[in-house]
Parts: C-alpha cells; sequence; structure tokens
C-alpha cells in the first residue's frame, strides 16, 4: 500500500514537471504583433473597463473592492 502511494506520488509529480516544463516557449519578435492583438488580451477595451469599475465602484460605495481607496459613493476618489 505505502509502495503504490509513493510510486502515484512520483507519477504525478513528474507529469506536473513535464507540463510544466513543456509550456515554456521563446517568443520570436514576429510572432509578438499575434499575442498582443487585441482579441487574445483578457480585456478587449481596458480603458472601458477602467471606466466601468470606476462607475461600479462609486455606485457601491465599497471601500477597495478593486484595489481602490475607500470613499463616498460619489466617485471622486
Amino acid at each position: 500500500m505505502l509502495n503504490s502511494i509513493k510510486i502515484t506520488g512520483s507519477l504525478l509529480i513528474c507529469f506536473g514537471l513535464i507540463m510544466v516544463l513543456s509550456s515554456c516557449r521563446n517568443v520570436r519578435p514576429i510572432e509578438r504583433r499575434y499575442l498582443s492583438h487585441r482579441f487574445m488580451q483578457l480585456s478587449p477595451d481596458p480603458v472601458r473597463e477602467s471606466f466601468e469599475d470606476k462607475i461600479f465602484d462609486s455606485r457601491e460605495a465599497a471601500a477597495g473592492g478593486k484595489g481602490a481607496t475607500a470613499g463616498g459613493g460619489c466617485g471622486c476618489n
């Protein structure tokens, strides 16, 4: 029983290392334009997201929802 646990654990560690090391790749400069394309970003419009976050924080009057400072509901921070 203990031997099978050791084998399973070592197989999981090996599998994890293979997955981590195989995901590393150098990106050539010509390929960077594809990575910086708008559809590859987490937010397609960061200016709009920033504006919507400010409106959300001011409406909620919450303290530090997304790293913002505490303040009133007016949105002047």
